[in-house]
């Protein structure tokens, strides 16, 4: 069974991913992100690097299933679609989004 889930961030055009299998839900986020994109091998590379270095930066490497690593992989694909590609930079601005929800909260 295959799903599709609709991503929204103010300012930024709505995200469409296509999931995979329902059982595959405990692989990391990002990689479920890219399963279906059509991004190009490289930025892969880069949006994956950041989204591992955001996640061990967030103390989130023994947590894969918190659905705080699934705003950090939202937020680096919908960065990467705004035309941000170093991993540098893709983690930087999920950080910043991070830091900026836990404000709001």
């Amino acid at each position: 069974m295959h799903a599709t889930a609709k991503f929204r961030w103010p300012g930024i055009p709505p995200l469409v991913v296509k999931l995979g299998a329902i059982s595959e839900d405990v692989t990391m986020a990002i990689y479920r992100l890219l399963k279906n994109s059509t991004f190009p091998p490289e930025l892969a590379e880069e949006m994956t690097q950041a989204y591992e270095t955001a996640c061990v930066q967030l103390g989130l490497t023994e947590r894969r299933s918190d659905p705080l690593t699934e705003i950090v992989a939202r937020t680096i694909v919908e960065m990467a679609q705004t035309g941000a590609q170093d991993r540098h930079e893709l983690c930087r601005l999920a950080l910043s989004k991070i830091k900026d929800l836990k404000t709001d909260a």
